[in-house]
């Protein structure tokens, strides 16, 4: 059986986003992280300022069935969040999500979700 997946990436040039964006992992290298920890996240992101589907759409946390922008200003809470989390030191996955969060704020960019 496949467990579904959440995917999150670096967006290039926050700019040239679609109103709406289509589900293209491939095009913000996305990392894919287990749907069984996002769930295990998803409140403490709750209060996470984000977008739903376009910059039009201002929200809070992750659309699980959809596709989520996450703002420069929101990843140090993101980061946090990821980095506190109990199961941080033994998930490959959450460590790389982190790194990811990294790259995005020292570059300045927005960061996308493609949830499950």
């Amino acid at each position: 059986m496949i467990m579904p997946v959440h995917e999150f990436g670096i967006i290039d040039n926050i700019e040239n986003v679609k109103r709406n964006i289509g589900y293209e992992p491939q095009k913000y290298n996305c990392i894919s992280v287990d749907d069984e920890i996002i769930i295990h996240l998803n409140e403490h992101l709750s209060i996470m300022r984000t977008y739903f589907h376009s910059l039009e759409r201002p929200e809070f946390g992750l659309a699980y069935w959809g596709i989520t922008i996450i703002p420069h200003e929101s990843l140090s809470m993101f980061y946090d969040v990821i980095t506190s989390s109990t199961i941080y030191k033994i998930s490959a996955e959450l460590n790389q999500l982190a790194s990811k969060i990294i790259k995005a704020k020292e570059e300045n960019k927005y960061m996308i979700h493609f949830g499950i």
